[in-house]
């Protein structure tokens, strides 16, 4: 029969820092985020109709298309999205912001 001083030290991986998490605060060392590092591992041209309005940083997915501020100056919309592999949520974006949807001609951007 197995009691609580008879087991061995629990080892749990949760309870663990490993090396893709950064404590977010020295007096709460127990709250930790996960972080993932980019590594481009693509071997092939992007052929969604998005790329023509979207740059890739690092990470991130950054939109280009050009707007308007409150003191009529053109800029570039600049939204970010966490480069995750997929592009519908730039495409939702180009849609809902832009009135861009797949199949119209190319418009300027900066």
């Amino acid at each position: 029969m197995f009691t609580s001083s008879n087991r061995a030290p629990s080892t749990a991986s949760s309870t663990v820092p490993s090396a893709s998490t950064v404590s977010l605060d020295e007096d709460q060392s127990h709250v930790t985020k996960k972080i993932k590092l980019y590594k481009s591992k693509r071997k092939y041209s992007k052929t969604s109709w998005v790329w023509q309005y979207m740059i890739q940083e690092n990470e991130y997915d950054i939109c280009q298309v050009s707007v308007m501020n409150t003191q009529n100056e053109e800029l570039c919309c600049g939204q970010r999205f966490l480069h995750d592999g997929s592009t519908g949520n730039m495409a939702n974006h180009l849609r809902g912001k832009h009135d861009i949807h797949e199949g119209m001609d190319k418009v300027i951007i900066l």
